[in-house]
């Protein structure tokens, strides 16, 4: 993954008859298509976390579904890496009693991620910092200006005044 280029992070699981219908709702996707089999109980919830930070990860679906011999059930989050380094992301996968709060951790997947920056990335990385300073910078040379400005014209005035006077 590139620094600060958000990616998405899909997980799905197929409950119906049609053993392909996972792979055929991920046709398509970027990265590393990974199959396992789980045990599962009706409801599931999946939770995707970072450990140790380096990634903003923001969910794109419920976290809690029934799951459907229908249809695929599909979580999704975005994932945007801000820090260089390896760091891991976290996908852990909860099933429910029917009826019940409680969780029980069916499978908890572990993936080290790489984080790379660009030489591109990283100018933009600077420009993006250095942004607000030379806002302010801008803010003080234009401020300058218009004292000078208006310094030159009350001068200039006091001198048509007391040219007029003499």
């Amino acid at each position: 993954m590139a620094l600060n280029k958000v990616m998405d992070v899909t997980l799905v699981i197929n409950a119906t008859e049609d053993a392909n219908a996972g792979q055929q709702a991920l046709q398509g996707a970027k990265g590393e298509v990974v199959e396992r089999n789980v045990d599962l109980s009706d409801n599931v919830s999946a939770q995707l976390t970072a450990l140790n930070g380096g990634f903003k990860i923001t969910p794109l679906t419920v976290e809690r579904q029934k799951l459907s011999g229908k249809i695929i059930n599909r979580w999704q989050w975005s994932v945007e890496p801000i820090e260089v380094g390896t760091h891991t992301l976290i996908l852990d996968i909860f099933g429910y009693e029917s009826g019940s709060m409680d969780a029980e951790q069916l499978a908890a997947y572990q993936d080290p991620i790489t984080v790379e920056v660009q030489q591109l990335d990283q100018v933009i990385g600077w420009a993006k910092g250095v942004q607000p300073l030379f806002a302010v910078l801008a803010a003080l040379a234009g401020i300058t200006s218009a004292g000078v400005a208006f310094i030159r014209f009350r001068d200039e005035r006091k001198a048509k005044k007391s040219a007029k006077s003499s």
